[in-house]
């Protein structure tokens, strides 16, 4: 016999946990055995062992059964344990619904309504930890910010940074632990010996914040392919290049690019091949556990045939139209045994660029087309916005590399996003790239190395995000939303630090200027 029990999570899904089939070894497997115990009976084996606690406890003993009404990890309430209403219904005379066990009102439930409730609530705290907590509480409820600094889990325990974080993030000022690592070495990319790669540029415009993680301190997101049930878009994109660079490269190895890319197009040959090619791709794209369940598979790699089939009529109508000769396909530079491309920027200053083109063609004045394939959505760059914030740069930075690559400095040439699937429309968004649009865009790429440079990290996530999506794993790494972040940006986004970055990639963020005092008589 026990004078006091206390059974803990009374909420369904816990207790009763979910019944869960064994992937390895199913009830109907187990059926067909029979010796082995079901899975479905786990259930039963709870519900006996609850029952045979409230049985061990003596006549004059006491039980406390204790229900969580949700998790800190999920957004929704949890329903009372069905258990729970078995003790509730005599009590009541009658069998509540679930909803109801939360409002009864009698002197045999407690409501606490969440653990700091339950601390600052309590007659008597039951460790010394709890003591300090409802302490620490009472004076921050005092607003005494002194008393705070002195107190014991502040002044010298665990709280202090936390503490620290949660004032500093609270205020104006754009602090360390927003992003500012303005006192620490941080790479100065102009005077680096190590390339950098236009995706990186453009990481750090789309989100400083990620940048940081990504690139300097080397964190990934923790990917669970198990869990895929559709191919990802990056291994759809990845997909579509590798099966596009294998069929194009072959012509130009074979030295027939300009005979059969800008005089005939491409045959009834040159379709059967690229259908080949991809089956291959889409093969060892199996093998590796990206492609999903079968089931989407199926239709997923029908619609990446189609787009591949497309694509070669409109590449037929493109070169047929500019007498366009492909001269190289992943134009590497700066990666493994090529050499890295240097920029100069208008300030002077050199950084050096890697990375790889997905096309390069030539016209019949030896002018070059730059083609950089797209499986996401058509990007909204324009020869008035030619860099969209800083986060399209690869266009301008792709020429320029293509001039350096094929030693043609002056040569005149176009740069192409192509949106290479049906959903998008198979649109191709560019310009030629001008003097004007070149400055421009190098001016951009300067500021992104400046801050850098300065230490400038900020979090920029999207201003809203969709239920069940993350944007950014940098940002909402907990997948419970942005909003808290985005607040924190517009709130400091009086700092001077932030200026620059926030006039390049979010102007509408940057405070109006106050208006000019008037003088004399108005």
């Amino acid at each position: 016999e026990l004078d006091r029990v206390w059974v803990l999570g009374l909420s369904e899904g816990t207790f009763p946990s979910r019944a869960r089939d064994d992937s390895l070894l199913p009830d109907r497997e187990r059926r067909t055995v029979g010796t082995l115990r079901l899975r479905a009976e786990r259930t039963g084996d709870e519900h006996r062992q609850f029952l045979a606690a409230l049985a061990a406890v003596g006549p004059e003993g006491r039980v406390d059964v204790l229900r969580p009404r949700g998790d800190l990890r999920q957004a929704d309430e949890r329903a009372p344990s069905r258990w729970l209403i078995d003790l509730v219904e005599p009590r009541l005379g009658r069998r509540p619904p679930g909803a109801e066990v939360d409002s009864i009102d009698a002197d045999w439930v407690t409501h606490v309504p969440s653990f700091a409730g339950g601390v600052t609530q309590t007659g008597f705290p039951a460790t010394e930890q709890e003591y300090e907590l409802r302490s620490l509480v009472d004076a921050a409820e005092a607003s005494e910010p002194a008393a705070i600094d002195a107190h014991p889990l502040v002044a010298s325990g665990p709280l202090r940074d936390g503490v620290a974080m949660q004032r500093a993030r609270a205020s104006a000022a754009f602090t360390r632990f927003d992003g500012n690592v303005s006192g620490s070495p941080t790479p100065d990319l102009t005077e680096s010996a190590r390339p950098t790669s236009a995706t990186a540029l453009e990481t750090w415009a789309r989100c400083p914040h990620q940048y940081f993680m990504r690139y300097l301190l080397g964190v990934d997101p923790v990917e669970s392919p198990e869990l895929r049930l559709r191919i990802d878009p990056l291994s759809w994109g990845t997909l579509v290049h590798a099966a596009l660079e294998r069929f194009v490269q072959e012509h130009v190895d074979d030295g027939a690019g300009e005979e059969t890319l800008a005089g005939r197009g491409w045959s009834t040959e040159d379709r059967t091949r690229l259908i080949r090619i991809a089956e291959d791709e889409f093969a060892q794209a199996q093998r590796r556990g990206l492609t999903g369940e079968p089931l989407y598979w199926r239709r997923d790699r029908v619609l990446i045939m189609r787009d591949l089939e497309a694509f070669l009529r409109l590449d037929d109508e493109r070169r047929r139209a500019g007498s366009l000769e492909a001269v190289a396909t992943e134009l590497g530079f700066g990666l493994r045994d090529t050499p890295p491309v240097p920029v100069e920027l208008p300030s002077g200053r050199r950084l050096l660029l890697r990375g790889s083109i997905d096309l390069v063609d030539r016209g019949p004045t030896g002018n070059l087309v730059v083609v950089d394939y797209k499986t996401g959505k058509a990007s909204k760059v324009t020869e008035a916005a030619p860099h969209v914030g800083g986060t399209k740069l690869q266009l301008v930075l792709y020429a320029l590399a293509a001039r350096h690559v094929f030693e043609q400095p002056a040569a005149p040439v176009a740069s192409y996003y192509w949106h290479v699937r049906a959903r998008h429309g198979f649109k191709m968004v560019g310009y030629e790239v001008t003097d004007t649009i070149e400055r421009e865009v190098l001016s951009a790429v300067g500021l992104i190395a400046s801050g850098i440079k300065d230490g400038v990290f900020p979090q920029h996530p999207e201003e809203t995000t969709r239920q069940g999506w993350v944007s950014c794993a940098y940002c909402d790494p907990d997948g419970l939303g942005t909003a808290d972040a985005r607040r924190r940006l517009l709130r400091k986004a009086s700092d001077p630090l932030l200026e620059d970055y926030l006039v390049l990639a979010a102007p509408e963020l940057v405070p109006a200027a106050p208006l000019p005092t008037l003088e004399g008589p108005t």
